[in-house]
């Protein structure tokens, strides 16, 4: 089997020093800091600060510096209830929200009284984040499910984020370029997304799903997976300030936080459904005409919760399939017509060229409306003839005699069907224990697509397939220190052409300014690709400073054992006499094909069609 192969290795080893914490790109991606004073402004030293997550219920402790300092570490976003306690003053409360990637800060005023008195403080988030500097958009669940996205893919809304531009999904050079089974859905393995920012183009862009990062390994700035946005918490969309541990994006890098379950059990249920009379008529001249018609149902249902109460043990699953279909537009073609057929028989019995003007005949096509072309148009006129009479008049020996009146070419209206099937899975389990944290995905996405030909030997039928999990382990060895690591894979592999008739070499005929064709055309082809990302990253905070040591592998490779359509022959015929002449060992004054291939190899034994 041949094969092309790329294979590309990333290994970094990073020593990492920050006045305050640095932004990584795994699923628990923000960082709660902040101070702890009393009235007079002074900082309390060993106050217990306890963080606990409101859905989870998910609880750390810490204790201020000398400096009055907390913070909390590899944080997944959601609301948290922070409470500081502190030996001569009163309880202190603040209810936050955190954000994917975000840091924090969030000070904390208690005052004096007894441990038996509770203050609630209302902590807003502060217009202006002084504990980092960033350009980004955070979309949130609420904003990806409800929002009227096209197609229910939420990397429509990339374009929204300050600094961004470029047409998204409608169009531009990285998805003109074309990928195999692209739509503006969540069903593709290979999604191109025209956004560009910092002066780059788009295959400089990185996408990350948790801490798996999803960027093609052989078409750079392009999506294996495209989530479900009902499985999605946040959408993180930063356009600079990059920490150093993912420098490999220098334009967009957009981070993708999936939903977890919580102590409750919550779930969704719903249905996308359109059709063409739902659409407005167009308003431009010369365009108040019906669409053609189509219809698409994109199911979504996802359900979260404990897998066992008050264990601190979850799980997500969510669901999306879509079954729709288009009609192909009432296409008007050109094909060969059945009375040329009838005489190719009469006088090439036997040919190649004939069995397959009668074997592969078109179907469900409305013929008329336009008279057929006949042998005296088709053929044109001698051009040494003074009196410019047809060919068929002036030398009816070398086009076998055939009558000038014979229809050669006919018309119709052809009207079919094709279809987009798809199916997206995804898991999620996260458990939590006293000093770890552990939690697993798992991505499927199925793709089925297909159109119809006018000779239905040529059908044919598409499928891709997508495969993602990743693992993460997060230990605390103290409030201060703490390992994360991760191991993520993700596949995708697509079949183009796997069904139709394939005996049949690429033909074209030219045919009164077109071409008639046979064949499935590229067909039978395979490809895969495998993405293989782990890393480790042990974090210490030290007062003010945060020390990261880290070490991350990447490998990605593509392999397209594309023998079959390569493989595949193709001939060019100046006309249909031409065609039906042409037998498995080229008869007598029929000129050969402009690829010159010797048919017998193809066909099979000698003499034999």
């Amino acid at each position: 089997m041949q094969a092309r192969s790329f294979v590309s290795w990333s290994i970094r080893l990073s020593v990492i020093i920050l006045l305050l914490a640095g932004s990584t790109w795994a699923q628990f991606t923000g960082n709660i800091q902040g101070t702890v004073a009393d009235p007079s402004g002074a900082a309390v030293a060993q106050a217990k600060v306890t963080l606990i997550n409101v859905a989870t219920q998910v609880s750390a402790t810490t204790n201020t510096d000398a400096s009055g300092s907390y913070r909390f570490l590899s944080l997944a976003p959601g609301s948290y209830k922070i409470t500081v306690e502190a030996a001569g003053f009163a309880k202190a409360e603040a209810t936050v929200t955190l954000e994917t990637n975000q840091n924090l800060n969030i000070p904390i005023s208690v005052k004096v009284g007894t441990a038996t008195q509770a203050v609630t403080v209302t902590a807003e988030v502060p217009l202006l984040n002084t504990a980092e500097t960033r350009n980004q958009l955070t979309l949130e669940t609420q904003e990806l499910s409800t929002l009227p996205v096209a197609g229910r893919n939420m990397l429509s809304l990339v374009s929204l984020a300050p600094g961004v531009s470029g047409l998204g999904l409608m169009g531009g050079p990285g998805v003109a370029s074309g990928t195999p089974g692209t739509g503006v859905d969540n069903y593709s393995t290979e999604t191109a997304v025209d956004v560009s920012v910092n002066g780059q183009g788009t295959v400089a862009n990185m996408w990350i799903v948790d801490g798996l990062d999803v960027t093609s390994a052989i078409r750079q700035g392009v999506l294996n997976l495209t989530p479900n946005p009902d499985g999605i918490q946040e959408t993180n969309i930063q356009v600079n300030t990059f920490s150093v541990e993912y420098g490999r994006g220098s334009g967009l890098q957009v981070a993708l936080t999936t939903k977890s379950g919580s102590d409750q059990f919550h779930g969704l249920a719903s249905d996308y459904f359109s059709y063409q009379s739902m659409y407005a008529k167009r308003s431009l001249p010369n365009s108040d005409h019906p669409y053609n018609p189509f219809h698409s149902n994109n199911f979504s249902a996802a359900i979260g919760g404990p897998i066992i109460p008050r264990h601190q043990f979850f799980f997500f699953f969510g669901v999306e399939p879509l079954r729709s279909s288009a009609s192909t537009g009432n296409q008007t073609l050109l094909f060969p017509a059945p009375e040329f057929a009838a005489f190719a028989q009469a006088n090439n019995p036997g040919t190649f060229g004939t069995k397959i003007l009668n074997t592969y005949v078109p179907t469900k096509v409305a013929v008329g409306g336009t008279p057929p072309i006949t042998a005296d148009k088709y053929f044109g006129n001698d051009p040494k003839d003074p009196q410019n009479r047809p060919l068929c008049v002036t030398q009816p020996a070398a086009l076998e005699n055939i009558p000038c009146s014979t229809p050669m070419i006919d018309s119709g209206i052809f009207n079919s069907s094709s279809f987009r099937n798809g199916d997206q899975y995804f898991l999620r389990v996260d458990k939590y224990f006293k000093n770890d944290r552990i939690y697993g995905s798992f991505y499927r996405t199925l793709l089925h697509n297909g159109a119809p030909n006018v000779i239905p030997q040529f059908t044919t039928t598409n499928h891709t397939t997508e495969r993602a999990f990743q693992v993460n382990w997060t230990h605390t060895f103290n409030p201060t220190t703490l390992n994360e690591a991760i191991f993520a894979q993700n596949r995708i592999e697509g079949f183009l052409g796997e069904t139709g008739d394939f005996t049949i070499p690429g033909i074209s005929v030219a045919a009164a300014g077109q071409n008639v064709g046979y064949g499935v055309g590229f067909a039978q082809g395979d490809f895969i690709q495998h993405n293989y990302h782990w890393r480790d990253v042990l974090t210490h905070v030290r007062g003010a400073h945060v020390l990261k040591v880290g070490y991350e592998g990447w490998f990605g490779d593509d392999v397209e054992p594309f023998q079959g359509p390569w493989s595949h022959p193709g001939f060019n015929f100046d006309n249909l006499l031409q065609l039906a002449r042409v037998n498995s060992s080229f008869g007598t004054g029929t000129r050969l094909p402009k690829h010159g291939a010797f048919l017998p190899r193809i066909l099979g034994k000698p003499g034999a069609v």
